[in-house]
This record gives structure tokens, C-alpha cells and sequence, in this order.
């Protein structure tokens, strides 16, 4: 991916294009993503207690280290104020595997598989058509 296929997004960007689409929640879901009203973005993995688990990146620049290179696990009560909305994915039921934020062979290849089964050029990268496609 360079500069000129590279297809970027802001926290309130993706959380409004799922709000149009009918995909947010205040309730939070395994799988979903939080938004956060501080512009971060995570994946809830899992809600036990009222809490919620989730796992987020470039979440390194609280330990001095300015690149966000890091992805942490992380919770929160369901309550937190700090929360705007949570978006919906529907990961359908064919896919088997963990859903573990790596984005792998496996990830790869369901792109692939959808973007076919979407008409589209099934090059594995997330870019605008394939969000759209995506998101409905």
C-alpha cells in the first residue's frame, strides 16, 4: 500500500457511516467497535461484570513512545462516559475462525472471497467501495 491506494478514516468518520447505515448501538456487542468521543477507536472481545474488554492500537504514546505501535487489551465500565456508540458488524456465519484483530490469511482471504462475491477487484485491500459493500 503506498500513497496513492492509501484510504484513511477518523473515529467519527467510520462511526457516522455505520449511524447511516442503521449499524449503532449504546449497547455494546462482542465483535463490535467503541468509539470513544476523544477520536480512538477499539474492538470489544468480550463484556463480563458491566465492564467491557476490548483490544485497541496506538495506544503506546501513554509509555512515552510517540509511533502507536502498540495494541493493548483493555476494559471499561459499560457506563464510561468517554463511550459515544458502539458499531454493529455483521460477521455473518461463515466465517469459523477466532476473531483475534490480526488482520492475517485468514482476514485476507474473506475480503477476497466478499469482494468477489461483490463484483469487485478482489485485491484484499479495505479501500472505499469495499467499506461501502461492507457497511450494508
Amino acid at each position: 500500500m503506498g500513497r496513492s491506494n492509501y484510504q484513511g478514516y477518523n473515529c467519527f468518520s467510520i462511526y457516522h457511516a455505520f449511524a447511516w447505515n442503521g449499524r449503532t448501538s449504546d449497547t455494546p456487542k462482542p465483535g463490535c467497535l467503541v468509539i470513544f468521543k476523544h477520536s480512538h477507536i477499539g474492538r470489544v472481545t468480550g463484556i463480563r461484570n458491566g465492564r467491557i474488554y476490548t483490544n485497541e492500537g496506538n495506544t503506546s504514546a501513554l509509555y512515552g513512545d510517540s509511533s502507536g505501535g502498540t495494541v493493548k487489551s483493555k476494559d471499561y465500565a459499560v457506563s464510561d462516559s468517554n463511550i459515544q456508540g458502539y458499531c454493529l458488524i455483521d460477521y455473518g456465519t461463515s466465517y469459523q475462525g477466532n476473531i483475534d484483530a490480526v488482520f492475517g490469511d485468514s482476514m485476507g482471504t474473506a475480503i477476497r472471497r466478499f469482494q468477489k462475491a461483490q463484483g469487485l477487484d478482489a485485491d484484499g485491500i479495505i479501500g472505499k467501495e469495499t467499506w461501502s459493500r461492507l457497511l450494508k
